[in-house]
Formats: C-alpha cells, structure tokens, sequence
C-alpha cells in the first residue's frame, strides 16, 4: 500500500505560480514507488494544473465539488468539470467547508457518492471539534460523519456502490486514520489509501 502525501493549496498561487511550481517540483523531485503525491490547488487553477501534470505520475483534484452534476449553484466546482480536466481526487468535508460553509454530514454523502460515480477519489475529512474530543465524544461523531444510512450501518466505506474512499482526520499533532472500522494512529502527515 502507498503513502500518500497530500498537499492542500487552499486560496494560495496563481495559474503561472501554480504552473512555475510544477516545472521546478517534476525537475527537482525524486519519485519513489512507495509514495503517492497528491496535491489540491485552489478552483482557479485546475487547468493550470492539468496542463502542468498532463502525463505525470502526480495525482491533483479539487478542494471541493458540488453535491449536484449540473444546475444552478452558483460559484460551486462540477465533479464533472474536474473529471474532464483530468483530475483524480476531490476533497470533501473538509472542517472549513463543514464550518464555514455549515456543510452537513447528508450533503457530504451526496458529495462522495457523485464523486465515485465520475471515478474521482474522493478524500474525506473527518473530525470532531475540541469541546467534543474533549468531552470523550470523538468516535460516535467519527462514526455519525461516515454514516450513510443508520438503520442499516451502511457506511461511506462499507457501502457495496462507494468501494474506494479515502479519510483524514487530523488529532493534536497526530494524524487518526480509520480503515473500514480500525482506527490507526500514525505521526506523520501521509494518509493510506482505502479500498
């Protein structure tokens, strides 16, 4: 199973910073076969990022997409769009967009199922806030954010149609993974992918 090491851009570099930092990365870096690199440049500079990793081995997404293939959502990113452009992965629930933008754990499912459904990856965030870590609650909410349906425990991971996904959950200066109901504690920031 490969390390991924993922790098999120959220509203950081331009289309030529974005295309700048490639050349330089894919002249200076030294692959290995043990290691995935993914990374998620801000919605302004997925082409420019497709352009730059057309034939690579790095894989790139979106930091977000939209619940729905089309329609009228203003300002929100089509996982179809991302699809097209070549990407790979998606990152959804991200804690800014469940805060922020008070994304609920049913549009997240939403967002992870249409992303499977277009082959895109997505990479799910998880995690509870600190007056609930706190309070001892950590696992129910873990449990409650990856939670299809709970009258049938069907789960973002279990679900026969939702084979591959990809969670994060960051704790203190660990990193808390879980794997299909196994929680795996790891210091470093790479994440495994799921299956």
């Amino acid at each position: 199973m490969k390390r991924i090491i993922a790098g999120n851009w959220k509203l950081h570099k331009n289309p030529e910073e974005t295309r700048g930092f490639f050349t330089d990365l894919l002249k200076k870096t030294e692959f290995r076969s043990d290691r995935e690199l993914v990374f998620f440049p801000p919605a302004t500079n997925l082409e420019s990022t497709a352009q730059s990793l057309k034939a690579g081995s790095i894989l790139w997404g979106s930091q977000n997409c939209c619940h729905e293939v089309k329609g009228a959502f203003t300002g929100e990113i089509s996982a179809q769009t991302i699809s097209y452009l070549g990407g790979h992965v998606v990152l959804i629930g991200h804690s800014e967009r469940r805060t922020l933008f008070h994304e609920t754990d049913e549009l997240i499912a939403k967002k992870v199922r249409l992303a499977q459904s277009l082959d895109l990856t997505p990479y799910l965030c998880i995690g509870e806030t600190l007056e609930e870590r706190e309070s001892g609650k950590t696992l129910d909410i873990l449990k409650k954010q990856i939670m299809i349906d709970s009258n049938t425990e069907s789960t973002l991971l279990t679900d026969s149609h939702h084979e591959r996904c990809t969670l994060r959950h960051n704790i203190s200066q660990y990193n808390r993974y879980i794997r299909k109901g196994e929680v795996l504690f790891m210091k470093s920031v790479s994440v495994e992918r799921l299956s």
